[in-house]
């Protein structure tokens, strides 16, 4: 008998050990949430990088980073794969077994002077979500540990069980994101937060089995941690607000990557006030559009909700060392125009900087070397097959040089313009229409005021950029500003519009590549001015926006004053 029980307690030591350590993960992740700083008042990079949990909630994210294949609305092999992937970043509990002495060998080190042990599981997880197949769609995994409870919120992603095209692909952003109007959170909130967010976390009992399983989970005597991107950061915010004011849970920090805010400015001070603004860090990226909405602008229209912005805003310049400012200014109302790009209109560019991926990789940048010897590797760098990104706006995410875009690309003054594909120079023309507006075409010609362009920065311009101004008759390049979002969209000159009116279709800015030569991008529409390829080989030929980066739309600049 004795004999028996032996072989059993070995038996599952083995089982355990093998569990542990049989994922074919980096050996360095094991306990790496020995690092989180359960006590931060304030910002604590390790966290904000540990805290990329938040990407790995989504399935996309998943399954790239691990060769996993779960499709989205699979949400129980989701879980399953989530525990997988992330259940040995936290510390096994080690208890001795009585009578038993086997020799055992972890992380190189020998236990055999030991008393024996087993591994026993000290982390909970509950894969919590909703869908009404249409576009309320709320999704949040809560990993419970003996002494913290973090809770993970997912953002806006592919409706599980949606009922057709439009509300599987698009139904949370048109049923939960785009529902901007306020709303009250409660019977005692004195705030209003954003509809689409309150309906979305309060849909079929999803905030109601939150709260109940962090009780379960003993939320009472851990500390709170609550994350999320996106979406998952609006709705972490407004459950963290929720938490602390209707069901008196403390919630110890809330860190949020690239997320719109949740509610007006008199929700954003009571937050910060029940919270704590330093607690509450906000995490943004270049000139993402998602963390501008909804737009403080709306607030000078009568009647409308004045949105607020809660917490301490961090703010990503670049993705390489030194692109980090932390406690940074909030954006000026106009900077979050940007977010009309997200909505279908590309007056603005930016969703590529969207992706989680771009902020994980900066976190890790502010890390020691140390500490990143301890901690997951970063995912790899976001490619041009991610969606919504460019080689263009991925060399700008990874330096930065184009984001001051009229800094240092070209020095003001009066330049030729000459495309590379077809060796003619950009010359205006005294073929105007009644709008005052004239063509542009090309010839091969570079003399005269008719070739000359004069370049100068645009002050105080919500991105950094040029007019381009004809040294002939002093109107600007000017792309057509109902369809700067479309290929082949016109391009022609114009006079400039006044101060005060969105004239981004009139404004440009320049990327220098490694050969010398330039791309000018037309601000409003995100697309490369380039000369029509079915006439580039003839004088006269017109010039259009397009999406698609070649020689045809590649430029030689030569400075003449």
């Amino acid at each position: 008998m004795k004999n028996k029980f032996l072989a059993v307690y070995i038996l599952s030591f083995i089982i355990a050990v093998g569990n542990l350590f049989a994922q074919s993960f980096p050996a360095k992740e094991n306990g790496c949430f020995q690092y989180f700083n359960n006590d931060a008042p304030t910002r604590d990079n390790v966290n904000a990088y540990l805290s990329y949990l938040s990407r790995f909630v989504y399935v996309d994210y998943l399954n790239k980073d691990n060769g996993y294949s779960i499709r989205p609305t699979d949400s129980t092999r989701f879980r399953d794969k989530y525990i997988e992937r992330t259940r040995h970043f936290f510390n096994p509990v080690i208890v001795p077994i009585k009578g038993i002495q086997p020799k055992v060998t972890i992380d190189n080190k020998d236990l055999q002077n030991m008393s024996p042990i087993v591994v026993k599981p000290n982390v909970e997880y509950e894969w919590v979500w909703r869908s009404d197949g249409k576009g309320k769609n709320p999704e949040a995994m809560i990993i419970s540990t003996p002494q913290t409870i973090l809770v993970v919120f997912r953002g806006t992603d592919r409706v599980d069980g949606g009922r057709s095209f439009i509300d599987y692909q698009w139904g949370e952003w048109l049923y939960t994101d785009f529902k901007v109007y306020g709303a009250r959170p409660c019977n005692t909130c004195n705030v209003k937060v954003h509809a689409g967010f309150m309906e979305s976390l309060n849909y079929s009992g999803f905030k109601t089995q939150l709260i109940n399983s962090m009780r379960r989970f003993g939320a009472a005597n851990k500390k709170v941690w609550i994350t999320g991107h996106s979406l998952g950061g609006g709705m972490a915010q407004l459950f963290a607000y929720l938490l602390k004011k209707t069901e008196d849970i403390d919630v110890q920090g809330v860190y949020v990557y690239n997320s719109p805010h949740p509610g007006d400015v008199s929700f954003a001070n009571e937050m910060n006030s029940i919270i704590g603004r330093q607690r509450i860090q906000r995490f943004e990226f270049l000139d993402d559009p998602i963390s501008s909405g909804p737009p403080q602008t709306i607030n000078w229209i009568p009647g409308l909700t004045d949105w607020g912005r809660a917490g301490t805003r961090n703010w990503f310049s670049k993705e390489a060392t030194g692109g980090f400012q932390p406690s940074s200014a909030e954006k000026q109302p106009l900077e979050d125009l940007s977010i009309i790009s997200a909505v279908g209109t590309a007056f603005f560019g930016g969703l590529c900087f969207h992706h989680p991926t771009w902020i994980t990789r900066g976190v890790h940048n502010l890390l020691s070397a140390d500490m990143q010897s301890k901690l997951p590797n970063p995912p790899a760098r976001i490619s041009a097959a991610d969606e919504g990104c460019n080689t263009i706006d991925i060399n700008k995410g990874i330096s930065g040089r184009l984001h001051d875009a009229g800094t240092d690309i070209v020095l003001s003054g009066t330049y030729t313009i000459k495309n590379v594909y077809s060796n003619r120079y950009l010359r205006m023309t005294t073929s105007c229409g009644f709008n005052g507006c004239c063509d542009l075409l090309q010839n091969n010609s570079g003399t005269g005021n008719a070739a000359r362009w004069r370049f100068a920065k645009v002050p105080n311009a919500i991105f950094e950029s040029y007019t381009i101004t004809s040294a002939q008759n002093s109107k600007v390049i000017d792309a057509d500003a109902l369809f700067t979002g479309s290929n082949e969209c016109k391009v022609h000159l114009c006079n400039r519009l006044p101060v005060g009116v969105l004239r981004t279709h009139q404004e440009w800015r320049l990327a220098k590549l490694p050969n010398g030569n330039y791309r000018i991008k037309c601000v409003a529409g995100e697309r490369y001015l380039r000369v029509a390829p079915n006439c580039s080989s003839q004088d006269g030929c017109r010039f259009e926006l397009h999406s698609q980066t070649s020689n045809v739309s590649e430029w030689q600049l030569t400075k003449v004053d």
